[in-house]
């Protein structure tokens, strides 16, 4: 059903449970739960003045587990992603594994 309060919650579902989105304050961590068929999808993301675009890559098919997490180039070891205000536009890149 897409009554008014069931629809952010099947909007919430698809993005946190399946695609591994999930912001708290000002930071976010990707974990897809996807099945192995998927090759990549992408997300863009507009936080305050800032754009990102999170593509997360699946070159093994798998449907769970993150291997590495980049942003602008530079890997990110906890996989936390710190989102900042700076009208800039940042790619971050999941590789799942």
């Amino acid at each position: 059903s897409w009554y008014t309060g069931s629809a952010s919650w099947y909007y919430r579902t698809g993005l946190e449970a399946i695609l591994g989105f999930t912001k708290r304050g000002d930071t976010l961590t990707m974990n897809p739960c996807i099945p192995n068929a998927w090759d990549a999808f992408t997300i863009e993301y507009a936080y305050k003045s800032a754009t990102y675009t999170v593509e997360v890559r699946n070159p093994a098919h798998v449907e769970h587990g993150v291997k590495s997490v980049t942003v602008d180039g530079s890997s990110v070891a906890d996989g936390v992603i710190r989102l900042t205000d700076d009208s800039q536009h940042h790619s971050v890149v999941v590789e799942m594994g």
